[in-house]
């Protein structure tokens, strides 16, 4: 092993002096690359005494070639010939040792924080920011016990430098490394070194720095929540008292809004009382935020017609190849090629998730926790809106009074806003609340009011057609869609689509939007929390219109469900059906077409039809044929001019009682309705 240790010697020189180039310093990663690659070669075969692979990678790095030109061999003796197994020499321990190690880390760390030319103006700083993770590795290594000085010396030297924001964040982003494999301990040791570097850096108006801060800042809360001596030391309550009037400050003078709403939403759950002093000034910024992103609605909504109009008239050639597509749990709808559907649904160009992203994500997971780290990658209006949303949504039950105002502000995106990202993040946060509460808040009735107003999300209702920003997104993305069509078939070279055909390019986000709230629809009349609850009554209205719905399987899925509540005598359903059943509702539609199947479903479907007559109804018409020919007779010998009336009392009643009995009456109370589905409270 001592060809390792000359490697390592000589990295200090190839690195740090100053005659060190690029060229040498390139040279000094790659020898660094070669001791993991060394380690991960050996690392199984030494757990073995002669396991597979053990001979091959020691002949790999048998030899190497040094600048001297000599050659240094690293002997390994394996089993002997009769079966019997030789202790190996402990190959890992002595390739990579903890004192080399920290050594090869040192390094990196001083290259990284003191280096500013080889960190940030050539292309080695990324590749030496990725050697210092894996070395530092928590998984794979033991603990390694750093100092923070070289980062206590940098941050110095960029604060006498004017707090350069590339710099700072070029900093953070190597201690945010540092510390996410640090132990308790490490953090109790140097916690106030940590909180010195924040303070300096908190100031630095920059989403990515706040992002990292944040980060850092969450961390830190956690350590010192659940280390007693962290949590009555001065040192975190200065850190406390510091952060919080600084977020109270910004929200108040609505200064760094994004940064701020980041560091909130870090260290929101460890502020306790201190959250209720900053609502006020969240529920002006949600109320404002929302407001400029309806006043936009109208606008965009032009936009993307026009860009749809011009879409249509773009020639085939200009046709992208579709790509890959997405199939959300739960649902029937394929998402092909949703970022190009972005523009067809008036959705600019944004830096950082894009529509398709945040959609794919709140899709494709029902169970994966919506947070701002997830959803939000950009600093735009509308990531601060989903920010403002997502933190108000974890701090509910903190809200008091205010709950009400924020989800009336709620029920304003969902009626007004045309922008499918932010609707479908809205669903997911209703359908949680629904079916998967945390909490006492919101109520039963704020629930069902949220899951009422979503009806303008099905197409062709009321409240859907009211908003007309939404009506021509949701053209625009149709009409962008028939194009995409239009052109791709026009110039098909064998290009293979993703999906079944051409129109799978391309997909309306409102219909995925609808085809989910639909779901969430059924799922809520086949729970039985919600049996005969206010929830169900309200949502009458939405069953009925997914029993009309375009898209069959959903269409079969309501009329199953409808059947399923149901009691199969063909009369209870059809006194239902036609006399208790309010379809008010869908009354501009023919919803006699959605009666027709449930009436079908109560009959035998393999049963064969027979002939049947009862004793009494065969005598009684025995006696209508004596009768008629008595007649006959008498007309044909008694031919005085007179007609002789025959008045027969005939009872030709097939003895069925058409009125439901006892049971049916007990099944059709049990059914509860007019709420559909027999679960509603009213009559």
């Amino acid at each position: 092993m001592h060809f390792a240790s000359n490697l390592v010697g000589i990295l200090q020189k190839m690195c740090l002096t100053h005659s060190a180039t690029s060229e040498t310093r390139t040279l000094a990663l790659d020898i660094m690359d070669l001791f993991l690659k060394w380690h991960e070669m050996l690392g199984p075969a030494a757990a073995t005494s002669n396991g597979p692979g053990l001979d091959e990678a020691c002949e790999a790095s048998e030899t190497m070639a040094v600048d001297s030109g000599t050659t240094t061999s690293i002997a390994i003796h394996s089993g002997n010939g009769n079966g019997s197994s030789a202790s190996p020499p402990p190959l890992v321990s002595d390739l990579m040792t903890e004192a080399r190690r920290e050594t090869i880390v040192g390094l990196l760390l001083r290259m990284l924080c003191l280096v500013f030319d080889f960190a940030l103006k050539s292309n080695l700083g990324p590749r030496a920011l990725d050697l210092l993770t894996r070395y530092l590795d928590a998984t794979k290594w033991p603990a390694m016990h750093l100092r923070l000085t070289f980062f206590e010396r940098s941050v110095q030297q960029i604060e006498s430098q004017g707090m350069n924001q590339q710099l700072v964040l070029h900093i953070l982003t190597v201690l945010s490394t540092v510390t996410t494999q640090m132990q308790a301990v490490w953090f109790e040791e140097y916690y106030g070194v940590l909180v010195g570097i924040i303070r300096k850096c908190i100031t630095v108006d920059n989403g990515q720095v706040q992002k990292i801060l944040a980060v850092m800042l969450r961390r830190l809360y956690s350590q010192a929540a659940d280390n007693e001596r962290l949590t009555n030391s001065g040192v975190v309550a200065d850190l406390r008292t510091h952060t919080e009037a600084l977020i109270g400050k910004n929200l108040q003078d609505n200064t760094n809004i994004f940064g701020t709403l980041l560091i909130l939403d870090a260290v929101g759950e460890y502020t306790g009382e201190q959250f209720a002093n900053y609502i006020p000034h969240l529920m002006k910024l949600v109320l404002r935020c929302i407001k400029d992103h309806n006043s936009h609605a109208a606008a965009t909504a032009a936009a993307a017609a026009a860009a749809a109009a011009a879409a249509s008239h773009a020639s085939p050639a200009s046709a992208g190849p579709a790509a890959a597509t997405l199939q959300p749990s739960g649902s029937s709808v394929s998402v092909a090629t949703m970022a190009s559907s972005d523009s067809a649904s008036g959705l600019a160009a944004r830096p950082g998730n894009s529509a398709a992203d945040i959609i794919g994500i709140v899709s494709t997971n029902r169970h994966l926790p919506l947070t701002v780290d997830a959803l939000v990658k950009g600093e735009t209006p509308l990531d601060i809106l989903l920010m403002l949303v997502i933190l108000l949504r974890n701090n509910i039950s903190r809200l008091g009074d205010q709950r009400r105002s924020f989800l009336t502000h709620v029920i304003q995106l969902i009626e007004r806003s045309s922008d499918p990202a932010l609707l479908h993040v809205v669903l997911a946060i209703v359908r949680e609340w629904v079916l998967d509460p945390q909490d006492a808040f919101p109520t039963i009735k704020e629930k069902a009011m949220l899951m009422s107003s979503m009806m303008s999300f099905v197409h062709g209702s009321a409240s859907a057609n009211d908003n007309a920003s939404r009506v021509g997104a949701r053209a625009a993305a149709s009409a962008a869609a028939a194009a995409a069509t239009t052109t791709t078939a026009a110039a098909a070279t064998g290009l293979s689509l993703a999906g079944s055909g051409a129109g799978s390019s391309q997909i309306d986000l409102f219909g995925l939007l609808e085809q989910k709230y639909l779901s969430l629809v059924l799922e809520v009349y086949n729970d039985s929390r919600f049996t005969r609850s206010e929830m169900t009554m309200r949502l009458e209205q939405a069953f009925l219109s997914g029993m009309q719905c375009e898209d069959a399987e959903m269409r079969g899925r309501f009329l199953e469900t409808f059947d399923g509540n149901m009691p199969a005598s063909v009369v209870v359903r059809l006194n239902y059906l036609l006399e208790t059943q309010n379809w008010e509702s869908v009354s501009s539609t023919f919803w006699l077409q959605q009666c027709l199947p449930l009436l079908f479903a109560s009959t035998h479907q393999r049963a064969s039809l027979k002939s049947f007559v009862s004793s009494r109804l065969a005598a009684q018409a025995a006696a209508v044929v004596v009768a008629r020919r008595a007649s006959s007779d008498q007309g044909r010998w008694h031919r005085s001019g007179n007609d002789h009336d025959i008045d027969m009392d005939m009872d030709i009643s097939m003895d069925v009682d058409v009125k439901p009995s006892a049971t049916n009456q007990d099944k059709t109370a049990d059914l509860g309705m007019s709420s559909v589905g027999g679960y509603g409270g009213h009559s």
